[in-house]
Order: C-alpha cells, then structure tokens, then sequence
C-alpha cells in the first residue's frame, strides 16, 4: 500500500530532527521537503510540521511567505522563475517574460489550465553573468531569450533535470 503524503511528510521530518535537533532550525528544510511532496506548502504538510515541532501553521506560513521560492498554493508541473534585476533585464529577461506570458496564455502567479505551467519574476539570483537567467522546477537555466524559452516550453524535461537541481536542504 503506498505511504500518504502525511505520513510521508512525518517520516521526512524525523530524519531531518536528527540532523537540525535544536528549536526551529528544523523549519526550512521540513518547508521544501513538504513542498516537494506536495508540490506546494499544503495545509496538511504544514499541520504535520507545526504538530511535531509544537508551532502553529500561521507561524509556518509567516516563515516561508519570507521566501520567495515557497509557494502557497498549486503551481503547474513546470514552474519557471525568470530573473527580471538589472542584469538581466538589461540583457532581454523582460522579452522572455513577454513570450511566456503569449506562449502560455497565463500571467505571473497563475497555472495554465492544463496545469502544465506556471511562471514568475525573481529577483536576482546571483547568475548575472549567465543572464538572462532563471529556474525550471529549481534547475539553472541560463542564456535565456525567446528562441530558448520557446524551447524550454516545449521540452520541459530536457532542462529541468533532476541532477542539475539546486541542494536546498
């Protein structure tokens, strides 16, 4: 029988008390391995954590709406982040945000309706010399512009790959 997300989520919270033991250093990473699950911070992940570190959800939400990376409610699939800070701006990320925003037929912050996509501008993300630049489900994507994020939407899987993926916990 295959584990609940809940029970999924406890069991990911235990393995990581034993590496974060003290008060809340707990917090982020349990938030991403939630996330993970979930593909969000669902309210059920976030009782769990709040459960087993004596907290209350409010608390946890006011934590990860610091982050921008924290999502508190459904992305698509691929969630894309373009970075939009001087940099990259200067070198085209505003086209890319344009031919995402024709391409998918959805703004920043909304999941296309087949809930392939969902997208948004970042602040920087320390890629300038590589800009425009972004993340697919957490996976760099660099030298970006329209040619390429039109690929990008059409072979999501070719750049977000697990291997490239950022460590965040």
């Amino acid at each position: 029988m295959a584990e609940s997300k809940k029970q999924q989520v406890l069991q990911e919270i235990k393995k990581l008390r034993e590496i974060y033991p003290k008060g809340d250093s707990v917090v982020i990473p349990a938030l991403w391995k939630i996330q993970e699950i979930y593909g969000y911070l669902h309210e059920e992940g976030l009782q769990v954590l709040a459960d087993e570190i004596g907290t209350s959800v409010e608390h946890l939400i006011q934590v990860a709406s610091f982050y921008h990376y924290f999502h508190l409610k459904p992305v698509g699939k691929y969630h894309i982040h373009v970075c939009t800070n001087v940099s990259c701006m200067l070198r085209g990320a505003y086209e890319v945000v344009e031919t995402l925003k024709e391409k998918l037929g959805v703004d920043e912050g909304e999941v296309t309706p087949d809930g392939m996509f969902s997208w948004e501008e970042t602040e920087c993300i320390g890629l300038c010399d590589k800009g425009p630049a972004g993340f697919i489900n957490m996976t760099r994507i660099v030298h970006l512009d329209k040619e390429k994020i039109l690929d990008i939407i059409e072979n999501p899987d070719k750049y977000a790959k697990e291997d490239n993926k950022l460590d965040l916990i």
